[in-house]
């Protein structure tokens, strides 16, 4: 199943992905990260998927953080109908750190910092 996107979600992907770029020139020694924000409701997680699934493809670890549990699980399984192996980091979940991609609850890696994952 590939999601469907709407023309403004698709430039929100081409600007963080501009981001990514940009700071990746600017700081070549890595540790970087960049902030999309989009309205509520405006499908910030569906639009997060086609960028995690590029950079997996690239062989980058990802880490989709958020700070609603509902969103956690949503995220969690939007990656899995997308084809994409993925842990989750949260309070009462057993983390699977194999996975390239991990989607983590803010709250969990805030109350335990070397939980935090590794990511590109």
């Amino acid at each position: 199943m590939t999601t469907k996107l709407r023309p403004y979600q698709h430039r929100w992907i081409a600007s963080v992905m501009d981001g990514f770029t940009n700071l990746s020139k600017q700081y070549p020694e890595g540790t970087i990260s960049v902030c999309g924000q989009m309205a509520t409701g405006s499908g910030k997680t569906r639009s997060a998927i086609p960028l995690l699934k590029y950079y997996l493809s690239q062989g980058k670890r990802v880490a989709f953080v958020a700070a609603l549990e509902e969103l956690i699980d949503d995220a969690a399984q939007n990656l899995r109908n997308e084809g994409v192996w993925c842990g989750i980091i949260k309070a009462g979940r057993q983390a699977d750190p194999l996975c390239k991609a991990q989607v983590c609850s803010l709250q969990t890696l805030v109350s335990r910092p070397h939980e935090v994952p590794v990511s590109d």
